[in-house]
């Protein structure tokens, strides 16, 4: 169920793009680019005649129908609602919950997809070297769409903003927080009043650095997108399917960024994902873990519930 939802939100991030940018007619040379704009057209354009609206707004409709229809289907067959942030993640407070919000639920979830994808675009372009550009990189910058568009470094402080948003809003409807004790059992205790306990100094200070795990999931984001290139391109390159394993390697190489190997340079087995991924793993855990424990961490004096 979880790769359903994953593929479900992928369908959505398609719409989503499709509703910002029309594809130009040269990215149906891109081979990361034809299949899904082709896909995304058809579908507009079969049911354009239908809606008799514009493209964008015809856009807009499937997406929200889609995730309307989304909704109802993980309300029924997907299970508990849960949104995780690495070592801490959130449950409605109830497992029965009102169509409400079980849409209100549904729409945060959806969106912290989408900032974890725009957060896994800030990392990759924070290593890219600023001349390079690929077809996976045009493809990359293109489902990236509208938040691709904004300077560098002002990425880096909308994507905080959204992130702070996006948590203020789970944190107020009434989501409880869980802090995982033990990642092999997965055992987990409820601090319901984290959040919403003690000083409101407190509470900001908290949420901030919740901001900041959620943040820094990001980086959990890219080692589980480069594995799955890894992993797919060698299943590919397996079945002989050429032209799925050469858009897997190029969109390892993207994802790399500065630290792939140059495609002259001698053949060979190349460790260089591995050692990214080891990397990589390493600054993540130790900055969720750091973070961990200042969200844990009582107040001391006046600041303390």
């Amino acid at each position: 169920m979880t790769y359903l939802r994953l593929a479900a939100h992928l369908f959505l991030l398609l719409l989503w793009t499709r509703l910002w940018v029309k594809p130009e007619r040269e990215f149906y040379f891109n081979p990361f680019l034809s299949g899904a704009t082709r896909l995304m057209d058809s579908v507009v354009g079969f049911l354009r005649p239908a809606l008799m609206l514009p493209d964008r707004l015809t856009a807009l409709v499937l997406l929200l129908l889609f995730w309307v229809f989304q909704t109802i289907f993980f309300a029924q067959f997907g299970g508990t609602w849960n949104l995780s942030l690495g070592l801490i993640h959130f449950t409605p407070p109830s497992e029965s919950l009102a169509w409400g919000m079980q849409f209100a639920y549904s729409g945060l979830h959806s969106a912290h997809v989408l900032l974890q994808m725009w957060t896994l675009y800030f990392f990759v372009r924070l290593i890219t070297p600023p001349n390079r550009t690929t077809r996976a990189q045009e493809a990359f910058t293109f489902f990236m769409n509208p938040f691709s568009r904004l300077p560098l470094l002002a990425q880096p402080v909308v994507l905080l903003a959204l992130h702070f948003a996006l948590l203020v809003v789970v944190i107020r409807i009434g989501a409880i927080p869980f802090a995982v004790e033990d990642i092999v059992r997965k055992e987990a205790k409820a601090i319901p009043e984290l959040f919403t306990g003690g000083h409101i100094l407190v509470q900001v200070l908290k949420t901030g650095w919740l901001t900041m795990l959620s943040f820094t999931n990001g980086l959990q984001t890219l080692i589980w997108t480069l594995i799955f290139f890894l992993l797919g391109g060698m299943a590919m390159m397996l079945f002989g399917a050429n032209l799925p394993t050469i858009i897997c390697r190029e969109s390892v190489d993207v994802l790399l960024g500065r630290f792939a190997r140059n495609p002259t340079s001698v053949g060979g087995f190349d460790f260089t994902p591995m050692f990214f991924v080891i990397v990589v793993s390493l600054l993540s855990g130790q900055l969720q873990a750091t973070l961990y424990s200042l969200i844990l961490m009582p107040m001391p004096g006046p600041l303390s519930p």
